[in-house]
């Protein structure tokens, strides 16, 4: 199917729902932080890591038999209760926030950036152990990650953020190659990878590196570029996965041998031209796991699963069919 054709398909199914397409299925949704040449935003030619094979055999060898694909999350695909991250895009008028600490988790620090969000009337944030919200202020060259976002008194608050200067090319400030030292939080995880927009996949493509949950995170090395430091390691298994490293569907894969509905041909298009960051555990089962934006919890209706993508829709692709780049590399 061509892009013009899935677009009027995936246009189609919102207005039959009865939907109407908020700024995140509009030009909104389309829209993509950080300079063209942004790490996040290039594709990959990297060759695959040294012991790439051992460490997807640990990979595989983490996952239950019936999960040994990449699972895709947000709210109600499938069935599944699994939540998403949800996407706004605030404007100069939105109402204006001093985002505070969430009491419900431990107090980290965060710059002064956060004295001063605008964030959208009606926004909600999922409910589930994430919380995780994207709030775009395009006018201040920002966007913001919040984790465990959640209305209390009135307040919004949040367990840890994010902020990212959208005219920089999105690596963590502390990094050397790093074009802006303001950015920060999330140890150097760009919000851009953390949810699939419905925007990007209704236009055809996902022009970015993606994020990845995975069982667990390997303690044998630190974080390894595009991240900065500090993600929470769960297992000193030998050939395990550190943060940072890139699962990608191998060069010489031909997805056209898959079966996959066109929704999900357009992740898995991305899975092997841009890869996905191991950003974290997975929190959810022992999953491989991409979020989606969680459309659903934003009030515009179930727009993936009216678009008939499923929990499961990358199932036909093995993790056989992936690889581990080589740990580090830029682009």
């Amino acid at each position: 199917m061509g892009r013009s054709k899935l677009w009027v398909f995936l246009a189609a199914l919102v207005l039959a729902s009865g939907v109407l397409a908020g700024p995140s299925a509009t030009a909104a949704g389309r829209y993509q932080p950080f300079t063209k040449g942004s790490y996040w935003r290039s594709q990959s030619d990297n060759r695959a890591a040294r012991n790439s094979k051992a460490m997807m055999s640990w990979l595989r060898s983490m996952l239950h038999t019936d999960r040994r694909f990449v699972t895709i999350r947000a709210t109600n695909l499938n069935g599944s209760s699994a939540q998403g991250t949800t996407v706004y895009y605030a404007t100069e008028n939105s109402p204006l926030y001093r985002i505070c600490h969430n009491p419900r988790y431990h107090k980290y620090y965060w710059p002064t950036d956060f004295d001063a969000v605008r964030i959208p009337k009606g926004a909600r944030a999922p409910t589930d152990n994430d919380a995780d919200m994207i709030v775009y202020n395009v006018f201040k060259r920002k966007v913001f990650w919040f984790t465990n976002m959640q209305r209390i008194n009135g307040r919004w608050c949040a367990s840890q953020a994010s902020v990212y200067h959208t005219d920089s090319n999105g690596l963590h400030g502390k990094l050397a190659r790093s074009t802006n030292r303001h950015n920060w939080g999330k140890h150097g995880l760009a919000p851009i990878t953390q949810a699939i927009r419905w925007g990007e996949v209704a236009s055809g493509s996902i022009p970015h590196v993606m994020n990845v949950y995975i069982p667990a995170i390997s303690c044998n090395r630190d974080d390894v570029f595009p991240l900065y430091t500090g993600t929470m390691c769960t297992t000193h298994a030998a050939n395990s996965i550190p943060a940072g490293a890139i699962l990608r569907i191998r060069p010489r894969v031909n997805l056209s041998n898959y079966r996959l509905s066109p929704t999900a041909r357009i992740i898995a298009r991305a899975l092997k031209r841009y890869g996905a960051v191991v950003g974290d555990r997975s929190g959810v089962g022992n999953n491989v796991t991409i979020k989606l934006e969680d459309t659903a919890v934003e009030g515009k209706g179930n727009l993936w699963a009216n678009a008939g993508l499923r929990f499961d829709s990358l199932r036909n692709i093995p993790l056989s069919a992936y690889r581990i780049d080589r740990l580090g590399a830029g682009r």
